[in-house]
């Protein structure tokens, strides 16, 4: 039978880690490109060697990888052979042949450099994860076809093996021949060992004179009356049978354990038991260990972390989910707002966790919250439903059942709003995991955009008080979450219950008014009128009477065609009416007759449009050619304080910040204060008290007179100033203090 051997050495002393990391194990390989190669343009393979039936296989593959490693100058010596049964998914090909044993080996045994290198075969240890990334690169060919599958069967194999608690510890162990410690001889028995010091006759003398001795001393202490003999006692008989048929079982080490006698110990109960320190400075991730719920709930109340990680990476709810502590699982998700896709370092979650553990309530509980990511991956790219569906086991298949029934069941939806007054229901694919760029391109297909046109917007989470453009990687359903808890409180002054969160789609605030200028799709137009007139209408963009009795007409013929001006009048007459034409900081003027000027300019405006496009695009098209000449177009809004006279008193205001500058314009009255180009001025950003940091205006070239804007939004203004003014192609000048 051909045998081939696939020799495991740990990188690192002591007993493995829980999760199978490539990274720690080094894998034998020797130089395949020989003659007798099955692939002579491939470099490295595993050692394979032909053994009888007759033999036992361990000593067989030992004699072998002893000789081939160097022999008495060096060679290995194997722990235990393992058979390695392919996996259930393993597709039949001829490519992969020869059964494969694991011979682990221990992490000290080393290759004499010296000598294997002067070896035909070159063996040579290899570290398990560049074997693998070299599969998937322009390196794969460096790797037997063969080889590669019966690597990819090993990995399978251990991985599987991580769902019984010890098994792993349990392949690295040392032999039981190496736990002997001390021996005690029948003085009867005369070892071979012994008779090997002397030869001949004298040898023969020497022996039965001792055994005789032996045996008299026996006798006279035991007083036997009978004395038989072994017959087969060092005669030349074989004491092995030989082997005609033999199978391996394919269930080994996968049958239940006994729990009470074999237990893997995590990191933390390590660190427990023998350091004092450890469970004082992590006493929640204690409490969630012991499956003490009632602490668990006093230490949130207190203000601990259900996010914080210990040094092996979990947080409280990866040993929750490990012990299957239900009742703390649930006080940390509904008392601690903890997210239910929360990884560790290896990219497990909870959910990981509890289908490698066979914890069909854990899952179960974990599915029924809202945020939950079935399809999450970890850093080996395995959900939750791969690391329980291969294991034949009750709770196992359980949970498989549970995983795979949650993973065809409808995404979650989400309400993305947008500035028009709709809103669009986009599929959360990925869960409370799922990303700006995942929602985004979703938003892309429901609208008909073209891919030219994906950098015009973003997503926008909004509340009365702040707006924050999110990133492409960030998770809304977490920002959603901590809007009221964490993010009001750390950038306004404002009452969290009265900020109620809504995802918005629009305008991207880091592009410039030009990029805007080339828009030529009617979709993107439209969004970009409606935000432009939202923002008109809400006084957010300043502008003189002329502009808005302009802005009025476009609007008018928009929403009443050509002019008619019966029809005009009936419809100015509407106070109504006045409040969809003119920004509601203007209204305020009563000495102004809104209705007539607006039915003047409209009519001018409808004969000027004589043979022109009033198409609804065009005229959108129109309404953004005035906005854009606005010096406010396409600012992001932030908020804050100015000093006003007398002496330490201040004004709430509006900070508006786009590419061409900064503008400040008051909170009541919506009339501009400040507008300052970037080429005129530097800034500066100061964090001295970061209750109230100060983002700093002045002149360039005085030292005096600066403008000093106190905000919690600060930092946010100093970030986006310095983006936004590189846009406008002039030098920007910032400091931090």
């Amino acid at each position: 039978m051909e045998a081939v051997i696939a020799v495991l050495r740990p990188k690192y002393f002591g007993s493995v880690s829980r999760d199978f990391d490539p990274k720690a194990y080094d894998l034998l390989l020797i130089d395949g490109n020989l003659p007798s190669s099955e692939n002579a343009g491939a470099n490295k393979q595993f050692p394979k060697t032909t053994i009888s039936f007759e033999l036992e296989p361990a000593d067989a593959l030992f004699t072998y990888l002893y000789n081939l490693t160097g022999a008495e100058l060096g060679g290995l010596k194997g722990k235990r052979a393992v058979f390695v049964p392919p996996s259930r998914n393993e597709a039949s090909s001829s490519s992969v042949k020869g059964t494969l044993y694991c011979v682990p080996v221990d992490n000290r045994e080393k290759l004499n450099a010296h000598i294997v290198n002067k070896l035909p075969s070159a063996p040579g240890f290899y570290s398990l994860d560049l074997v693998l990334s070299a599969f998937n690169s322009d390196s794969s060919d460096e790797i037997t076809e063969s080889t590669q599958g019966l690597i990819n069967r090993l990995v399978s194999w251990l991985q599987l093996k991580e769902n019984v608690p010890g098994a792993i510890d349990l392949l690295f162990s040392v032999c039981a021949e190496e736990r002997l410690k001390r021996s005690i001889t029948n003085p009867a028995y005369f070892s071979s060992s012994q008779s090997a010091l002397s030869s001949g006759a004298m040898g023969e003398v020497y022996s039965n004179s001792i055994a005789n001795e032996a045996l008299a001393k026996m006798v006279a202490i035991e007083k036997c009356d009978i004395t038989i003999k072994n017959p087969i006692f060092e005669s030349d008989m074989s004491y092995k049978n030989k082997v005609d048929k033999y199978a391996v079982n394919q269930y080994w080490g996968m049958g239940r354990p006994d729990y009470t006698k074999i237990k893997v110990q995590p990191c933390f109960e390590t660190q427990a038991n023998g350091n004092s320190i450890w469970t004082e400075e992590f006493p929640l991730h204690k409490c969630a260990y012991e499956g003490n719920a009632r602490g668990t709930r006093d230490l949130i109340r207190t203000g601990y972390s259900v996010r914080k990680k210990d040094k092996d990476s979990w947080a409280p709810i990866h040993y929750a989910a490990w012990y299957g502590h239900l009742e703390v699982i649930s006080v940390l998700l509904n008392d601690g707002g903890c997210s239910p896709n929360l990884t560790n370092n290896n990219g497990s979650t909870p959910l990981h966790i509890a289908a490698r553990n066979g914890r069909v309530y854990v899952i179960e509980l974990l599915l029924n919250h809202p945020e939950i990511d079935v399809s999450a991956l970890d850093h080996m790219n395995h959900t939750a439903l791969e690391l329980c569906g291969n294991v034949d086991k009750p709770d196992w298949k359980a949970a498989a059942r549970l995983l795979k029934n949650a993973s065809t069941r409808p995404s979650p939806k989400i309400q993305v709003c947008l500035m028009d007054g709709t809103f669009r229901m986009l599929d959360l694919v990925s869960g409370a995991n799922t990303t700006v760029q995942q929602l985004h391109q979703q938003m892309l297909q429901e609208l008909k955009l073209p891919d030219s046109c994906s950098h015009i917007f973003s997503l926008w989470i909004c509340s009365p008080s702040l707006q924050l453009q999110l990133k492409s990687d960030h998770k809304p359903i977490e920002h959603l979450n901590d809007w009221k808890r964490k993010i009001v409180v750390m950038y306004t002054d404002k009452d969290p219950s009265h900020e109620d969160p809504n995802l918005v789609w629009r305008r991207d605030a880091i592009i410039s008014i030009a990029e805007d200028k080339e828009v030529r799709h009617p979709v993107a137009i439209r969004f970009l009128f409606h935000e432009a007139y939202y923002n008109c209408i809400e006084s957010m963009y300043p502008c003189s009477d002329q502009d808005v009795m302009h802005l009025a007409a476009i609007l008018m013929q928009l929403y009443q065609g050509d002019f008619d001006q019966r029809k005009a009048k009936n419809y100015l007459n509407s106070e109504h009416a006045l409040t969809q034409l003119v920004p509601v900081a203007k209204l305020r003027n009563k000495s102004i007759n809104w209705a007539n000027k607006i039915l003047e300019h409209y009519k001018t405006y409808t004969q000027k449009m004589v043979n022109r496009d009033k198409s609804p695009t065009g005229l959108h098209l129109h309404y953004l050619t005035v906005c854009w000449n606005l010096t406010v177009y396409g600012s992001a809004f932030f908020s804050g304080y100015v000093q006003v006279k007398p002496p330490n008193n201040f004004a709430p205001v509006h900070i508006l910040v786009n590419d061409i500058g900064i503008h400040i314009i008051s909170y009541d009255t919506k009339m501009m204060l400040q507008s300052i180009s970037y080429t005129d001025i530097e800034w500066s950003y100061k964090t001295g008290n970061p209750m109230y940091p100060i983002f700093e205006i002045r002149l360039k070239g005085h030292s005096k007179g600066a403008m000093s804007i106190v905000s919690k939004q600060a930092g946010l203004i100093n970030h986006l100033t310095g983006r936004l003014s590189q846009l406008s192609n002039e030098p920007f000048h910032s400091s931090v203090t």
